[in-house]
């Protein structure tokens, strides 16, 4: 629908540019503002495809966020800093949000309400398409099965003028002079074999009747104005819902029979005259009117719509009745094929999509996710929030690069950088997020080395301290069974420290006064033991060694998201103090 929206705006900008183009060229020839219309109508009809090779160009406007951020900060990584654990990573248990979490009652209703008419755009823009497409597509079968219908004039008086009239119009190509046993029946159409279907009584007319009528249709042919009709009801059944190109149609048939009016003034026949013929040969079509002619995608003559105007232009002496010249016909289409061309390439840099869903780890959806999009040159941000689903919609992006931020409490922040050239579709998946602790050994020069004793001691009551750690963990994982398992996660039971080992300070460094700062990135595994300790910084591998050494003997209650068992990361500050 999007590419019907673009091509109905640019194809409304020529339209309306050609009938104030026909307003100002009030005072030319109905021939020039025709073939103005023509031109215009040709053009829309070719926009979409104008559109695709055109050179780019648009407004410099920045995009307005979606929603924008108050201060464009996102939320930090939930941790703890503490020695206790604090229970804080647990926040993510989020609960269930609507499908616009955020959003007032009639913003939602507004966005539902959008949202359905979106989808039913496309049926009934295709339902009106198809019914316009089979009303031309039946007139043209009428016509068809009208000519079939009809008698071939091919010898006497009417055949004859029909010959002279073609001969004075220039006229090349061979024209089926038709005559219908229908008293109501003139009409012109056709492009190779055109066609000229008169009414039964054709043969009754006077001489000067049939010449006033022949030249009228003839000059509908030679002009090449039924494949400008034809081109004019298929724009208009693309188009069926746009009041600008119901216009152009009108006024393309309207200034059709004006021009074809002139020709026929032109050609010696008198004002008057001529609309004594009109006038009698529309009253004798409307009285034996038999046959629906408005639906026929087809010229004619005596059609009384626009009767009356067209009799007072004839009457009026002062009327420019100029034929077509070829420099009119070349700067009209130079100067509207570059109109269509830049206004084709107008906003040729689309608006795009962005959506997708958010889960955890263990692929269940995360509702009420926020995700911040930062466009790198304008430095707008849009903002929305994932529904009950998981899902988010970024709408109306222009294309270019993007910093992404998806978070929600008791997660990493994820981040990524994104371009958007096209409707970008996407699965995010954030982890959670990492604890932190921090413990300070404090130790004195003229401290005594430890009691042996008191040392044995405390490794018993470890001892101790880790089997009672393996019935909580064992407990804890029966809490979780038999819970079905949903859709909707996010639902986080942050890990607690069930032993605990404090790092011994090295002799030598305690003597020599040496303290400082140990930073360890660890990897609390999925049965809540210490898998993994990696060293980030350290002033003394002695430090160290002994704080690696304690956090290994560390054990935790499993971190559980949605009842599984997951590992999650831990950062350590282990800050060594020597005291004189």
């Amino acid at each position: 629908m999007s590419l019907l929206i673009d091509s109905t705006i640019k194809v409304s900008l020529i339209v309306l540019i050609a009938l104030a183009a026909q307003w100002l060229l009030r005072r030319q020839s109905a021939a020039v503002r025709h073939w103005v219309m023509a031109v215009a109508i040709g053009c829309a009809a070719v926009t979409p495809v104008v559109s695709v090779i055109a050179p780019s160009w648009h407004l410099g406007l920045n995009s307005i966020a979606s929603s924008p951020s108050g201060n464009g900060a996102s939320d930090p990584e939930v941790s703890t800093t503490s020695e206790v654990l604090d229970s804080s990573l647990g926040a993510g248990q989020a609960g269930p949000v609507g499908p616009a979490a955020g959003q007032s009652a009639l913003e939602r209703l507004a966005v539902l309400s959008g949202w359905a008419w979106f989808r039913l755009a496309g049926p009934i823009w295709l339902a009106g398409v198809a019914i316009s497409v089979s009303s031309l597509l039946a007139g043209m079968a009428r016509l068809a099965s009208l000519a079939s219908a009809s008698r071939r004039i091919e010898r006497g008086r009417l055949a004859n003028l029909a010959r002279e009239t073609a001969a004075a119009f220039g006229l090349r190509r061979p024209v089926v002079i038709l005559q219908s046993s229908d008293p109501a029946l003139l009409a012109a159409w056709g492009l190779l074999r055109p066609k000229v279907i008169l009414p039964a009584e054709a043969a009754q007319w006077s001489d000067a009747r049939v010449r006033v009528v022949l030249r009228h249709e003839l000059a509908h042919i030679q002009r090449g104005d039924w494949p400008v009709l034809v081109a004019a009801e298929l724009l208009r059944a693309v188009y069926w819902f746009n009041p600008l190109v119901w216009m152009a149609c009108t006024r393309v048939r309207q200034e059709s029979e004006c021009a074809c009016d002139d020709a026929v003034l032109n050609a010696g026949v008198e004002g008057s005259e001529y609309a004594t013929h009109l006038l009698d040969v529309a009253r004798a079509l409307t009285t034996n009117r038999r046959t629906v002619l408005p639906g026929l995608p087809a010229s004619a003559m005596a059609r009384r719509s626009s009767l009356e105007g067209r009799i007072r232009v004839m009457l009026d002496p002062n009327v420019n009745r100029r034929p077509l010249t070829q420099h009119v016909r070349v700067a009209a289409v130079v100067v509207l094929l570059g109109l269509t061309i830049s206004i084709a390439g107008l906003g040729a840099q689309a608006f795009f999509t962005f959506t997708g869903s958010v889960f955890d780890a263990t692929n269940r959806t995360l509702p009420d996710a926020k995700l911040i999009l930062t466009n790198a040159s304008s430095q707008a941000k849009h903002e929305v929030r994932s529904n009950r689903t998981g899902r988010f919609e970024f709408v109306g992006l222009p294309p270019g690069d993007y910093a992404l931020e998806a978070s929600i409490p008791g997660f990493v922040t994820f981040r990524d950088q994104l371009t958007v050239t096209r409707n970008v579709e996407r699965t995010i998946e954030l982890q959670v997020g990492s604890l932190e602790e921090t413990i300070t050994v404090t130790a004195s020069r003229s401290s005594e080395t430890a009691d042996p004793a008191v040392t044995a001691a405390e490794e018993t009551r470890e001892l101790e301290r880790r089997a009672a750690a393996k019935a909580t963990q064992q407990a804890t994982l029966d809490k979780c069974s038999g819970v079905p398992a949903g859709p909707m996660g996010g639902q986080i039971r942050a890990p607690r420290r069930l032993s605990n080992a404090n790092p011994r300070y090295p002799e030598n460094l305690r003597a020599a006064g040496i303290g400082g700062v140990v930073k360890m990135e660890a990897l609390i595994g999925t049965d809540g033991n210490i898998q993994d300790v990696r060293v980030v910084e350290s002033p003394h591998p002695d430090l160290e060694s002994a704080a690696v050494e304690a956090v290994r003997q560390w054990q935790y209650t499993p971190t559980l998201l949605n009842c599984v068992p997951v590992e999650v990361r831990m950062i350590v500050t282990t800050r060594f103090n020597n005291q004189p």
